[in-house]
């Protein structure tokens, strides 16, 4: 049972869902879309707009961990700072690449 707990509380299972409007705002200011599209546009980041609906907190950080050495050093070399997220900002991220309005 704890594990399923812990669990639940990693994927923020009970947390409130992000806010999609915020999410834009958050895609911008971490500047996401110079490398990835979100409709189908050829970028060197994935296309993250193929994966609508199958965000969630776990899968975003496994990506983010697992490429995280990739994403460095592309954002190093176009001079884009590395970001750290706080509060609801990766919620409200993952609601917006989730939405289904979100070209």
């Amino acid at each position: 049972m704890a594990d399923l707990i812990t669990y639940l509380y990693a994927v923020r299972y009970f947390a409130e869902p992000g806010d999609p409007s915020a999410g834009v705002q958050v895609f911008a200011e971490k500047q996401c879309a110079l490398c990835h599209s979100l409709a189908g546009e050829k970028k060197e980041g994935p296309d993250l707009g193929r994966l609508k609906g199958r965000f969630s907190p776990a899968r975003m950080a496994y990506a983010m961990w697992e490429h995280g050495p990739q994403m460095f050093d592309k954002m190093k070399s176009r001079g884009i700072s590395w970001s750290s997220f706080e509060g609801r900002e990766m919620a409200d991220l993952i609601a917006y690449l989730n939405a289904p309005d979100n070209r």
